[in-house]
């Protein structure tokens, strides 16, 4: 929006004011990039012989860049949207939404390796489109019926700010959240 000078969460995920939009932050990308970089710099110094390896590296980076510019999520009134690289723009409306949650993926029971966004259906969603099935098995193994992988934006936020958020829509005190 024209005029609006962007601000920085505590997270440092990149927030636009009006639709609230996070981004993930330049340091995500650089301290990914700057270590992959240095590596393929030496190796196109140090071993000539091998310099497709190096423009791997490169290429690496290029991709990471690529994924900080094109990741975002976008809240609004109406709902969210969501988009990444290689993956095609998916909006959801906040009354198809019961609520959002953060899912750790654990290697071994106890390292937390991944943080997923998840979030539950309405009840009222579900009246529209029976998932019996997939609402069953999500809440026996404990997880969410849908989640995505924000590359790059701190998930806790984003679970954070769109429980707010959907408490706004629907009228409730966010303190309660």
């Amino acid at each position: 929006m024209p005029g609006l000078e962007p601000s920085y969460a505590a997270s440092n995920s990149q927030v636009e004011t009006g639709s609230r939009t996070f981004r993930p932050t330049p340091n995500w990308f650089l301290i990914r990039a700057v270590p992959l970089g240095g590596l393929a710099l030496w190796i196109f110094a140090a071993v000539p012989r091998v310099a497709v390896l190096g423009a791997m590296f490169l290429l690496v980076v290029v991709l990471l860049w690529l994924v900080s510019r094109t990741s975002s999520v976008t809240l609004d009134n109406e709902g969210f949207c969501y988009s990444s690289l290689g993956k095609s723009q998916s909006s959801h409306r906040w009354s198809d939404i019961e609520a959002f949650f953060v899912v750790e993926q654990k290697a071994l029971g106890l390292i937390t390796t991944n943080r997923y966004l998840g979030w539950n259906y309405s009840p009222e969603y579900h009246k529209q489109n029976p998932r019996r099935v997939r609402r069953a098995v999500a809440q026996w193994v404990g997880m969410t019926e849908e989640m995505i992988k924000p590359l790059g934006l701190d998930v806790r936020e984003l679970a954070s700010a769109m429980n707010k958020q959907l408490a706004r829509t629907r009228g409730i005190s966010c303190a309660a959240v």
